[in-house]
């Protein structure tokens, strides 16, 4: 039966149950480092994004059609081998060719990640993280969006400096 001590094995093995909407496989943290145009002139709606993954990852180039991308920007990457929400259902993250520009993920916005209302537009921008001391590579969850930001103490503010 379900319960007794076989919990744990469960909750870590593959199980035909299909993951919850928003969860299909894993997301993670990411930072954009740098972003520069598409080579393709009429790809004007794309970016090719270098983005930081974390250590285990590392940077891995996404194009992204998102109107928000920019240097710096902490956001949400679909790495190779997790998937997202779709209008169609999920769609599994593999290595892709954007008009002929290589790309290994999808920065999303809170459509891919299932997190729209029923009947809500896909926005066009991607998630926007605050930054709350979220380390890269740490597996995405919704409450980050809303966390607050850590801010960087001012230098007034250091009484230990006055000695």
């Amino acid at each position: 039966g379900r319960g007794d001590d076989s919990e744990d094995e469960e909750a870590v093995s593959d199980s035909d149950a299909p993951p919850p909407a928003a969860s299909y496989g894993p997301k993670v943290v990411a930072r954009i480092v740098s972003v520069s145009r598409h080579p393709d002139k009429k790809a004007t709606k794309l970016s090719v994004c270098q983005v930081d993954a974390g250590e285990e990852r590392g940077t891995v180039q996404v194009v992204c059609g998102g109107t928000n991308v920019r240097e710096g920007l902490l956001c949400v990457l679909a790495p190779l081998g997790s998937s997202v929400s779709t209008k169609n259902g999920p769609v599994a993250i593999k290595p892709a060719r954007v008009r002929d520009c290589e790309s290994n993920g999808m920065l999303c916005g809170k459509g891919e990640l299932g997190l729209l209302a029923p009947g809500e537009s896909p926005p066009s921008v991607c998630v926007e993280l605050p930054e709350a001391g979220f380390e890269l590579g740490e597996a995405f969850e919704p409450y980050m969006m809303d966390a607050q930001p850590v801010a960087a103490p001012a230098p007034a503010a250091a009484p230990a400096a006055a000695a």
